[in-house]
């Protein structure tokens, strides 16, 4: 409104200044020229026009989501600066009003625990939105395939797959592996799309490496037989009790004699 004030006095000041007369014909005929208030008018209604314009343009852009490309590149590098980030897509960042709302995707090991990606992407907001102020939001998305695959929805529900090991793991499995006293943990990854399977186990403290390597290969031989189980990594519990301090073997593949 200042800017179409201003304009209105300016015009108005011209008219006083450098009024517009009629040339040429008598006073009785009619001038062949427009008048000034015609004149000012057009001006003025141009003006006001004009500065509508700009400002309603201004204003739908802070209140839809415009797409802000200047911030994205700086977005990505401090997302690919936390460790753990193995590669960003998809960066995304919006102006809503003088804020920014972010989005990304970040690709993480598929080894790593839920809990561990989820601090992995803790960390990539919070980095974010400290380096850029007038970010309000950042929502991470953490993957752990490069591209996102359709056959994906063909492969079994981790919690199915964790049923089959635990029911391979069973009471007439224990009657057979009366050295291993407990089952710990199940825990089921996707690498490259294909099941994998760790499973923590409580044996007799009293075993020597030898037996306990035994134990562990006979397991994993047992766990890699299950549909759509490629790999099977079987860890070993030492200790009697099962105290957080556990000493933990990996078993050797059964092609490493």
């Amino acid at each position: 409104m200042c800017v179409t004030t201003f304009a209105c006095f300016y015009v108005s000041s011209l008219l006083f200044v450098f009024p517009l007369r009629c040339q040429g014909p008598p006073a009785s005929s009619p001038c062949p020229r427009p008048s000034a208030p015609f004149l000012a008018g057009i001006l003025v209604t141009a003006m006001i026009g004009l500065t509508g314009m700009q400002i309603f343009l201004d204003s739908m852009n802070q209140l839809t989501d415009t797409v802000e490309s200047d911030a994205i590149p700086g977005i990505r590098r401090v997302a690919a600066s936390v460790e753990g980030v193995r590669d960003t897509s998809d960066v995304r960042a919006r102006r809503m009003g003088p804020q920014l709302l972010v989005d990304l995707r970040i690709l993480v090991d598929s080894q790593i625990s839920a809990s561990a990606a989820q601090q992995v992407a803790d960390q990539v907001r919070w980095r974010v939105r400290r380096d850029f102020p007038n970010v309000s939001e950042v929502l991470v998305h953490t993957v752990t395939e490069p591209l996102p695959c359709p056959l994906a929805m063909e492969l079994r529900q981790p919690t199915d797959i964790e049923a089959d090991v635990r029911a391979a793991l069973g009471p007439d499995w224990a009657q057979q592996e009366p050295l291993v006293l407990a089952v710990r943990k199940v825990m089921v990854h996707y690498v490259s799309m294909a099941p994998t399977v760790d499973v923590l186990l409580q044996i007799d403290p009293d075993l020597s490496v030898r037996e306990a390597g035994e134990v562990a290969r006979r397991v994993q031989k047992l766990l890699e037989g299950i549909k759509d189980v490629t790999k099977a990594e079987v860890h070993l519990d030492l200790t009697s009790t099962g105290s957080p301090a556990t000493a933990v073997l990996h078993s050797p593949s059964p092609t490493g004699g």
